[in-house]
């Protein structure tokens, strides 16, 4: 059993972005209108707001709804995550899950908050620029046929971070963290074992706890493949 305190280390370890500023969800009851905004620590909006232990404990319960920006400043980021949705999500991600175990490319998928997709993300043992984790992960969604300039792409939306560098004119996109607590009552935004029908891991601390994170050399490798070298690089020969 982890301590209050432990289980909101663990998830700061890991879904860790922009460190000035996170997001909160907000919803207008009439025409169901939502999205997300900055969190400002004052009336002026000049400021923002840090995200405290107190704002993750509030997002674990269920009393608020919180992303962050993973993009730095610095055009890096701790983790990179492909979005799958649709009546196909759970194809595209198994298939996109093979390539990952081919290439040991460790990743973990959290059901989305919708239920009807998800997301596969991928941690950093230290933060990696945008560009390079964006071009691994779009190479290995062209190799597990996710993506085809030809075709309608069912099953995969986009990466996050979606951009490799910030222009300088606003934070960049936002991922919704995950584990939010009204959520998990409905089986949503939880870690998921895809090679047991999707459902949610029974000990969602114990398994983040022990997520593999990705070095930085194992990510060059990946990065300087190109087609003929992904087709002759030894892979593993077991499945996901």
């Amino acid at each position: 059993m982890f301590s209050r305190k432990e289980r909101v280390d663990i998830f700061r370890s890991l879904f860790s972005g922009r460190k000035d500023v996170f997001a909160r969800r907000w919803e207008k009851w009439q025409g169901g209108v939502s999205g997300y905004a900055p969190v400002y620590a004052d009336q002026d909006k000049e400021h923002y707001e840090l995200l405290t232990d107190g704002w993750i404990e509030k997002h674990l319960i269920g009393t608020a709804t919180l992303g962050v920006y993973p993009l730095l400043k610095d055009h890096t980021s701790n983790f990179i995550i492909a979005d799958f949705d649709g009546d196909h999500w759970q194809n595209a991600v198994q298939k996109f899950l093979k390539i990952c175990s081919a290439y040991a490319l460790p990743v973990a998928v959290e059901r989305s908050r919708s239920g009807n997709g998800a997301h596969v993300w991928c941690f950093f043992s230290s933060p990696c620029p945008a560009h390079k984790s964006r071009c691994i992960f779009l190479k290995l969604l062209r190799e597990a046929g996710c993506i085809d300039p030809l075709e309608k792409n069912e099953g995969f939306d986009r990466l996050f971070p979606n951009q490799d560098y910030l222009s300088g004119k606003g934070l960049g996109n936002l991922i919704a963290l995950p584990l939010q607590g009204e959520s998990r009552k409905y089986g949503n935004t939880v870690f998921v074992d895809p090679n047991n029908s999707f459902i949610a891991v029974a000990d969602q601390w114990a398994y983040l706890q022990g997520l593999q994170q990705v070095r930085p050399e194992q990510l060059d490798q990946l990065c300087s493949l190109d087609s003929t070298e992904e087709k002759s690089l030894p892979k593993k020969t077991d499945t996901f």
